[in-house]
Parts: structure tokens; C-alpha cells; sequence
């Protein structure tokens, strides 16, 4: 149901996450990423998860390579089952529990519709163990600000 991905390499460019919530380093959640500002934005003034807190913050961060797992298909899958199906939390929630217990497993990756309204749908990354693999480099207040993109 899900496919592993080569070990890709992410050390070019930066991810980034938007929150309501200060960053906190305890690695006890994991971190939901991508490559487009905008959509971080998104999230971070958004009510899903992510979006319940104060204030709206923006995190840049530098990520380790690792081993990547794509769920697409296992969504797909779950969508397109009549009966008992789970919805799309569901399975990344399932992806989660599953490959956080693998070492070689650094990332999920699932393609998420759109956000900003961009582009259609863009890929969303999962940091499982985000105490070992993200470094931030900077975290805004406001959207958007210079050193974001």
C-alpha cells in the first residue's frame, strides 16, 4: 500500500512548516513540511492541524537526507474503497505509527491539495522524528517576510 522511495537527498533548499504553536524540539510530534512558503502559510492561519494556537508562526528548516515513504497510493486506495474505508488523517496517521518505529525511515510524503490555490496540489512531507532530522533556521511572525523563500 505504500511505496519506498529511494534515499533522496534534501540538504538543497529549505521546508518549511506553519503553526499557531511555538517550535518545540521534543521530537514527540512530527512536522509536517513543504517546499512552498505559501502553503505554509496556509497552515499556519488555517483551523487543521497546526492551525489552534496564538499566534501564527512560520518555520524555516534545513532537513537530513533520509529514507522517504510516498502514501499516495495507499490514499488513493482508502478513497476509493466503498466500504470501511479510511479517510486521508487516517492513513497518514497509520503511515506514522508504522514507519516511526523504522530507522531507515526518515519521511513520509503524500501529495495535499493546494492551500495557497497555486497550484493544484503540492507534496507534504512528515518529519517523523523531527528532534533528529530538521534544523531550523528561522522562524517568522509574520508571512512572507525577507529570508522566508
Amino acid at each position: 500500500m505504500f511505496t519506498r522511495l529511494s534515499i533522496t537527498t534534501y540538504e538543497k533548499g529549505s521546508w518549511f512548516h506553519g503553526t499557531r504553536q511555538p517550535w518545540d524540539n521534543n521530537g514527540s510530534r512530527e512536522v509536517y513540511l513543504t517546499k512552498h512558503p505559501d502553503e505554509a502559510v496556509g497552515f499556519a492561519y488555517g483551523g487543521h492541524l497546526g492551525g489552534e494556537g496564538e499566534r501564527p508562526q512560520f518555520h524555516k528548516f534545513k532537513v537530513k537526507k533520509g529514507g522517504v515513504v510516498n502514501i499516495d497510493e495507499g490514499i488513493d486506495a482508502s478513497i476509493n474503497e466503498e466500504e470501511g474505508s479510511k479517510d486521508m488523517l487516517e492513513v497518514i496517521e497509520d503511515a506514522v505509527t508504522k514507519y516511526k518505529k523504522d530507522p531507515s525511515v526518515k519521511y513520509i510524503e503524500f501529495n495535499h491539495p493546494s492551500i495557497s490555490g497555486k497550484r493544484d496540489e503540492f507534496t507534504a512531507r512528515i518529519a517523523l522524528r523531527p528532534n533528529e532530522d530538521l534544523n531550523k533556521i528561522g522562524t517568522w511572525l509574520s508571512p512572507m517576510k525577507k529570508g522566508m523563500d
